[in-house]
């Protein structure tokens, strides 16, 4: 089990009764005015991105049948998972620090590797 982190924005984040964080990723960065942050549950998949008004989204790992990492080329690597017959992409905010986006795609293939392994587990 992993401790939700303080900082912004996982301190919006709110799990429901019986969850259990899995895993969390974010870029630490302080020069971005827009920060991201992804989590995993037991059940569901949170993902993140905005400023002070940021929101969490959540999508039940029952509802997600695919994950595909999208972090080639680009400054804004990204993730795609299907839920149900929708298909959801999360970029990683811009940046142009081309370490910072090396960081964001290593965060988001952390977050395919966790994803596809709860998948499997569910089934």
């Amino acid at each position: 089990m992993t401790a939700i982190p303080s900082i912004f924005p996982f301190s919006k984040l709110k799990l429901r009764d019986q969850e259990e964080l899995m895993w969390v990723g974010y870029n630490p960065t302080f020069h971005r005015f827009t920060k991201y942050g992804l989590a995993i549950s037991n059940v569901a998949f949170y993902v993140c991105s905005g400023w002070v008004f940021a929101r969490w989204k959540r999508y039940a790992l029952a509802d997600i049948s695919r994950v595909t990492p999208t972090v080639g080329g680009g400054i804004r690597p990204a993730i795609e998972f299907q839920v149900g017959i929708r298909k959801v992409i999360f970029r990683t905010p811009f940046d142009s620090h081309a370490e910072e986006v090396d960081f964001d795609r290593g965060v988001l293939l952390k977050a395919v590797d966790q994803l596809r392994s709860q998948l499997r587990q569910e089934l």
